[in-house]
């Protein structure tokens, strides 16, 4: 369990603690009731809950840098390795890993899951799993289309084809949910997200004139073309400075696959609050945007999907 922190420490770099702190920290949060009641240590994902559960708590009780000494030798105080700031930031950071424990722990759904629990250890976490659910769309696809509707037709069929002919319903289950998608790494707001929508606009180029309108699922589009995306408010409205915005620009299917460009991760924007794309693979991909309070880097608005069909 302590190797796993440690783990965590340096593949994320968010924090320093120093190995053997780490260590009499951890230690210190195991108690003699734990040998007769062993249910919180039944398997690594328990026992890891339950250790960073107790480190958070004590943590969380200790607001100002606590003394900490090494159990061999009393007179050494470990803590002292550590400076007000950087206590500050283990402590928070603690606390932020320990929320993501939770949550990948209690979710049920075994691909929401696997990216949850990438999201606290990173994208090489069942990294090969991660990828070969985004590669194997269309095979998902065929075989929900064929259970659902009993023909033969759709069998050589990929979800280009199958989306054009039934639209979302031809989408496997969990396609908006792929494990290789990083999850939101920020706090959302507690009074409720805003309600955004992502708008499109299909040019030769990128940066060149404007052909068009998109809307989300049309096409399929063909390759060459570029996407400018903007988000805009239910009313319309683009939001502002004091806002801002990144993308989840998520590939899928064989081409993507083999080109090394499944992608999934968090994009900046471009000209203010835009995303400029260009079509390269063969699949059905999907464009997200996230709305940030710059004040706080609080999440405040979540777009829906937007479905780019591309030939």
């Amino acid at each position: 369990m302590t190797r796993l922190l440690k783990y965590l420490r340096d593949i994320k770099g968010t924090f320093t603690c120093a190995s053997f702190l780490l260590t009499t920290m951890l230690g210190q949060r195991i108690v003699s009731a734990d040998a007769s009641n062993p249910t919180e240590f039944t398997d690594l994902p328990t026992a890891l809950r339950t250790i960073t559960t107790r480190l958070d708590v004590w943590l969380q009780c200790h607001s100002t840098r606590p003394t900490i000494a090494n159990p061999v030798l009393p007179s050494e105080i470990l803590s002292d390795l550590w400076s007000v700031e950087q206590y500050e930031n283990f402590r928070s950071k603690v606390h932020q890993y320990r929320e993501w424990i939770d949550d990948a722990y209690l979710e049920a759904d075994r691909d929401e899951s696997i990216g949850k629990w990438r999201r606290v250890f990173g994208d090489d976490f069942a990294k090969d799993v991660a990828i070969d659910k985004a590669a194997r769309v269309t095979e998902a696809a065929r075989q929900l289309v064929l259970s659902t509707y009993d023909s033969i037709a759709t069998a050589s069929q990929d979800l280009v084809a199958l989306f054009c002919s039934l639209g979302r319903m031809a989408l496997p289950p969990g396609f908006d949910s792929l494990p290789h998608k990083q999850r939101p790494p920020w706090k959302r707001a507690r009074n409720g997200n805003l309600s955004v929508r992502v708008v499109a606009s299909l040019h030769r180029e990128r940066h060149g004139t404007e052909e068009r309108a998109v809307s989300s699922g049309e096409g399929p589009l063909r390759k060459g073309r570029s996407l400018r995306f903007v988000v805009r408010t239910s009313d319309g409205f683009q939001f502002g400075r004091e806002h801002d915005v990144r993308w989840r620009i998520t590939n899928t299917d064989r081409e993507a696959s083999d080109a090394g460009c499944l992608r999934g991760g968090f994009e900046k924007s471009e000209d203010g609050h835009c995303r400029w794309e260009s079509l390269l693979y063969r699949g059905v991909h999907t464009v997200e945007a996230f709305v940030l309070r710059r004040s706080d880097t609080v999440l405040v608005a979540q777009s829906d999907p937007f479905y780019v069909v591309v030939e």
